[in-house]
């Protein structure tokens, strides 16, 4: 796997200026995409009826979920 740090909804630092208002973002690093991955695999599983009673063993499978796919993302390693 090549990089599992690359960021999900980031949100660079930033400034917007309209006609009456001024925004400021001070930006956010947000989550990483295996974070997110696991996020989506781990509700797919409790929504097809995953052993939730197990959850350090149920988190684990999620995040293996999401390192296969980061891994076929970057080229089936």
């Amino acid at each position: 796997m090549k990089d599992t740090s690359k960021k999900a909804f980031a949100r660079p630092i930033g400034e917007r200026i309209t006609e009456t208002t001024r925004y400021y973002n001070e930006g956010q690093a947000g989550m990483t995409l295996r974070e997110y991955y696991a996020g989506q695999a781990l509700a797919g599983m409790l929504t097809a009826g995953a052993n939730w009673h197990e959850e350090k063993a149920t988190a684990k499978i999620a995040i293996k979920h999401a390192d296969a796919l980061i891994a076929e993302l970057d080229g089936g390693e």
